[in-house]
Formats: C-alpha cells, sequence, structure tokens
C-alpha cells in the first residue's frame, strides 16, 4: 500500500482552456514544488486533446473517462439540468473515483465542481470543496428536501473552501470548516524587472467565449463609444468558443475592424501582458478573476465592471484601476480614456497595481495556507 500523501485534482476536463483549469494546473505545480506530495489531475471526462497550461513531469494527468462527446451533448446537457441523473453520474463518478486510487493509504482530493463530485465517501480519503464561483444554491434559508439534495455533494466534504469573503457565510451554512482561499500568482509568472517603457497602445481583454459570461459583447459596446477618436489605440480581445463569430459580427457591423481585433486563445498570454498597456473586463459575474491578477502583476491599470465577485477586491479603485457600476458602458469609456490620455497615471498606477498583487496574492502566500489546512486533516 502506497504510504505517500496523495493529492487528486478533480475537474471536469483538464483540456479546457477555461480559468479553472489554468487555478488547477497552477496548484498542481505548487503542490510538488512546495511539499513534493504525489500529485494527479483527474478529468472526469474523457480527454480529447492535451492540457493547455504547462505542468510540472511530476504530475500524473489521469481521467475517468466518462462519455462527453458531441453526441451526447442532450444528455450532458439534461445531466445539468436534472436532479436525478446528476445524483446518478455523481455515482458513477465516485465509482471510478475510488477503483482509480484503490491502494492509497492517504489521499486528499480537491473537488473543483459541486455539480460532478463524488456521491459518496472512502475510508482514508478526504474531500475538499474548492469554490471557483459565486454560491451557486440560491437562499440558504430554504430547508426542503430539494435543496437538501441539491446541496448533498456539500455536505460529503470534510472543508469548503471559497475565493472571498463576501459568501462566506453562506458556505458556513453547511456547519463544515470553511476558509477563504484566493487564487494565486504562480512564482514563474512573476515579472523579474518592470518593463513599462516597452509598452504598446493596446487595450487588452482575454475570456472563454463558449457562454457571454465574459461580456465581450459589453465591451465591444463601450468601447465603440470612444474607438474612433483614438486611431492609435487598438482593443485586443482573446478567446475561443462558439460566441467568437457573434462578436466578430457585433464589430463589423460597427465598421470597427482597425479599431478592435478578435483572436483566439493563446497559451501565451504574457506575451501580450507584456506588450499591452491597460487590461479591460466587462464580465457579467465572476467567481474571482484570475485574469485581473495575471495582468496586474505584469503591471495593467485595471478597468472592470463591478459585478460578483471578484473586481471590487482585486482592484483598489482610484490606485490601480477602476471599478465602474456595472452595466455602465459610458461610465466604462471615460475610465478607458483617462487612462489612455495620461501616460503619467498609467505609469503610477502600473507600479501601484504590480506591488500590489505581490504583496497579497503571492504563490508562497496561498499555498502555506492550503499545506496547513492539508496536512492538519
Amino acid at each position: 500500500m502506497d504510504r505517500m500523501k496523495h493529492i487528486i485534482l478533480l475537474l471536469e476536463n483538464i483540456c479546457y482552456d477555461g480559468g479553472v483549469e489554468r487555478v488547477v494546473c497552477n496548484m498542481a505545480n505548487s503542490f510538488v514544488k512546495y511539499k513534493n506530495y504525489k500529485v494527479i489531475i483527474m478529468s472526469i471526462f474523457k480527454h480529447r486533446g492535451v492540457p493547455k497550461y504547462d505542468l510540472n513531469n511530476q504530475v500524473v494527468v489521469d481521467s475517468l473517462n466518462i462519455d462527453d462527446s458531441p453526441q451526447s451533448y442532450k444528455k450532458h446537457l439534461y445531466i445539468q439540468s436534472s436532479l436525478f441523473m446528476r445524483l446518478k453520474l455523481n455515482k458513477e463518478i465516485a465509482d471510478r473515483l475510488y477503483k482509480k486510487i484503490e491502494g492509497f493509504s492517504d489521499c486528499c482530493i480537491l473537488c473543483n465542481s459541486y455539480v460532478y463530485s463524488p456521491s459518496y465517501r472512502r475510508k482514508n480519503v478526504k474531500l475538499i470543496g474548492v469554490d471557483h464561483s459565486r454560491f451557486p444554491f440560491g437562499n440558504t434559508h430554504y430547508c426542503n428536501i430539494l435543496y437538501y439534495l441539491r446541496t448533498l455533494n456539500v455536505r460529503k466534504m470534510d472543508i469548503i473552501t471559497t475565493l472571498n469573503y463576501n459568501e462566506l457565510a453562506k458556505w458556513k451554512s453547511f456547519g463544515k470548516p470553511t476558509y477563504v482561499m484566493p487564487n494565486f500568482i504562480p512564482q514563474n509568472m512573476v515579472p523579474v524587472s518592470e518593463q513599462y517603457g516597452r509598452r504598446e497602445k493596446i487595450i487588452l481583454s482575454m475570456g472563454r467565449m463558449n457562454t457571454e459570461q465574459k461580456g465581450f459583447d459589453r465591451l465591444i459596446n463601450a468601447y465603440s463609444l470612444i474607438a474612433k477618436c483614438y486611431p492609435e489605440w487598438k482593443l485586443k480581445i482573446f478567446g475561443s468558443g462558439c460566441y467568437q463569430n457573434k462578436y466578430k459580427q457585433m464589430v463589423k457591423d460597427r465598421q470597427l475592424e482597425s479599431f478592435i481585433t478578435i483572436s483566439d486563445f493563446t497559451s501565451y498570454p504574457i506575451n501580450e501582458y507584456q506588450k499591452a498597456s491597460i487590461y479591460a473586463m466587462c464580465s457579467r459575474e465572476e467567481g474571482f478573476a484570475m485574469v485581473l491578477l495575471e495582468a496586474g502583476i505584469y503591471g495593467l491599470p485595471l478597468v472592470a465592471y463591478d459585478v460578483e465577485f471578484g473586481p471590487n477586491v482585486i482592484i483598489k479603485n482610484g490606485i490601480t484601476g477602476y471599478v465602474i457600476p456595472d452595466n455602465n458602458p459610458s461610465e466604462f469609456a471615460k475610465a478607458l480614456e483617462s487612462l489612455m490620455n495620461d501616460d503619467t497615471l498609467r505609469k503610477e498606477m502600473s507600479q501601484a497595481v504590480s506591488q500590489d498583487i505581490k504583496k497579497r496574492y503571492s504563490e508562497k502566500v496561498i499555498m502555506d495556507k492550503w499545506i496547513q489546512i492539508i496536512d492538519h486533516m
């Protein structure tokens, strides 16, 4: 029997290109780096491709191989909306997962989704729920059987974590030990020196386009108010998904092709952070907005709508960027203009945001907390 502590990072599919996958890769690398745990990233659904983010060669990537093919897409949607099918799927997840880790004497599973997680527990296995978004279960005062069944997977956890203090009370309502564990910036992403002098007149935005959550339509609308007044500036958007064509059509309809470009997901975001001068985010909602940390560490003043949750926690309004009342495109455009028109202001905010992110969200600060939690379970 293997007595080394195993960390299993369970998620839908590590081959996706979203923020959860980026965070999971960062955590896997850091667990190996700081504690030399045996780390396994376990996808629930079949792999179709390879991980989009760098991984330490000591991190094992595996899959439960549950079918998630295009042919089963309707079934997949049904699972998300049907409580019975969800419970059935989570039983299958538990069966396959515990068979995979049979023989591990000391194992901790970090469940990165409450929709898809083991429906039952096993001896010598500890479960930690890792929240990547806003509280998904509605009113915590509901005590009916439906609410209980919807939150059954949460109740199976030994420990719950949340990204921010705003929702701490909601997660604590389950009666489990609950900790605020924000995302962090990996040490290898921290720039060695200040590089602001080499910036181009680029406003940058990145995110997945498989839903409208990231609000690129809102960003295009806001920037269209000022784009033609600043022909030397360009808004560059990176992301892949089924909504990309819609966003491109919006740009075309507004005759803004010379001012706004939309490109596929990039595996090298650092190259873009180093060139840009401002980062803009118009998400409709966020769990924490990892991209704001990344852009901030590279000295990009941040402009974002005040949505739940993340922007008003990460951005110090007027110091490291601007937090704009939600869905106010004219105010958003004005905030961009204030930075576009003032080199000195951009440089001051650039230095402030980089120093602030380093201080509050460094890899060592957050990983020390994770290791303390895991080693005391």
